[in-house]
């Protein structure tokens, strides 16, 4: 059968398509649109913008595929579903199409590509000198519990203590909210991180779900007035919390510390999720939440209860906190205050 070849559009071209509707994306009242009440731009600027060459679907089964040499960006029409070099990203909103043209939320653009894109700027001012690892539950706060009777306390607890091993092998700082089997509200845990100083917080939790769900996600918060990943309605608020200034910083945190789980485990890639946990919502600093595979697995539980794939798992977060605090000492280093490029990710 025969098959249709995707419209590949170069960046010089994209521009001076784009140009003659005033479309740069320094016009934001060209370049916006509002589509079903929210602050959406051409995914065509967009691509222009960072000149990534687009390349249009045929059909909403497929995504739009920007790229250059350091960059493979997927975009899935109606759809939050996003792929950055291969790591599964969900946006704060849907990619839509109006009139033949794919758009982009605004805060999309800056609290996800913006980021991934050009992490060297999105850091530029971010200290990182005290990494806070947050083993969740504790106490008489078991967490979920596994088919054999696995309790996410205990092994969170473990991988804690492993993934400390790793970074402090790297003169890396680490606190814990806890290192033995205790109690801690979630008030006391985001306070910690403030009176601790922490530049970056790590909570490590398992899941469980109904159904036969495994795999590693990874969580942020969502942009003000946006969706959680499992809302059906964007929320009535629309003012930030407190954790939303860290957005950017998190977002390359948890980019950095998703794909290289992946890369160590072999995982599942349920992708970088968003959810307005109380952590995240009330966190002093760039702060994730990692579910580090799901005991309501039989499979998982019992890769999990294996001291060796424990390994892996604290090897992945350290070199994914590893990571991020390289690149954002690298964007200490860009004296001159010129954006990084396209695709420089950690």
């Amino acid at each position: 059968m025969a098959t249709c070849k995707p419209t590949i559009l170069g960046p010089a071209l994209l521009w001076a398509l784009l140009a003659g509707s005033a479309l740069a994306l320094g016009a934001r009242r060209e370049v916006e649109v509002q589509l079903d009440g929210i602050p959406y731009r051409p995914v065509a600027a967009v691509a222009a913008h960072y000149h990534l060459e687009i390349a249009l679907p045929r059909s909403d089964n497929e995504p739009v595929r920007l790229t250059n040499p350091q960059v493979r960006l997927h975009l899935y029409p109606h759809s939050r579903r996003a792929e950055f070099n291969g790591t599964l990203v969900w946006l704060n909103a849907p990619v839509l199409r109006s009139r033949g043209r794919f758009y982009l939320s605004r805060a999309d653009q800056e609290s996800v590509l913006e980021p991934l894109l050009r992490p060297t700027a999105a850091l530029r001012g971010v200290p990182h000198r005290r990494v806070l690892l947050d083993p969740g539950h504790g106490g008489t706060d078991s967490g979920t519990v596994g088919t054999r009777g696995t309790r996410e306390k205990d092994l969170v607890l473990d991988l804690a203590h492993r993934t400390a091993k790793f970074l402090e092998a790297a003169r890396v700082e680490v606190e814990f909210t806890r290192t033995d089997d205790r109690a801690l509200s979630l008030d006391q845990r985001t306070r910690m991180a403030a009176d601790r100083e922490a530049d970056l917080l790590v909570s490590i939790h398992l899941n469980s779900a109904p159904s036969a769900a495994t795999g590693i996600e990874t969580f942020v918060l969502p942009a003000a007035g946006h969706a959680t990943t499992v809302a059906t309605a964007r929320p009535a608020r629309v003012t930030p919390f407190a954790g939303n200034q860290h957005d950017a910083a998190s977002l390359v945190l948890a980019h950095a510390v998703q794909r290289s789980l992946l890369g160590q485990t072999r995982a599942v890639d349920r992708g970088i999720r968003r959810a307005r946990f109380q952590l995240l919502r009330d966190a002093p600093c760039p702060a994730i939440l990692v579910e580090a595979g799901f005991l309501s697995s039989p499979e998982e539980e019992s890769r999990l209860n294996d001291p060796a794939y424990r390994d892996r798992v604290a090897r992945g977060l350290a070199l994914g906190i590893l990571d991020y605090l390289t690149a954002v000492r690298r964007s200490r280093l860009d004296t001159a205050g010129s954006p990084s490029s396209p695709g420089d990710t950690p």
